[in-house]
């Protein structure tokens, strides 16, 4: 079985009980976009405070996922 590593997505403007449905959905599939490897990223709960999404990402994947950040946060990331 592989191993997973956490990832957090902070989100300021709202907290858990402040976020709109909705808002949170497109959050979500905004953010899945970004990390891609799809089949290997696992939502996992939400964090109090600010919104916090916390996803579990499959060891496989943890490699490809860390470039693809890397690269979106250098404008330098897919089109999608």
């Amino acid at each position: 079985m592989a191993d997973n590593h956490e990832i957090r997505f902070k989100i300021d403007a709202y907290t858990p009980q402040t976020m709109p449905m909705a808002r949170l959905a497109q959050y979500m599939a905004e953010f899945a976009v970004v990390l891609g490897e799809e089949p290997s990223v696992h939502f996992v709960r939400l964090e109090a405070g600010s919104t916090v999404l916390v996803q579990s990402v499959d060891d496989e994947a943890l490699p490809k996922i860390r470039e693809r950040v890397r690269r979106v946060k250098a404008g330098e990331g897919p089109a999608d």
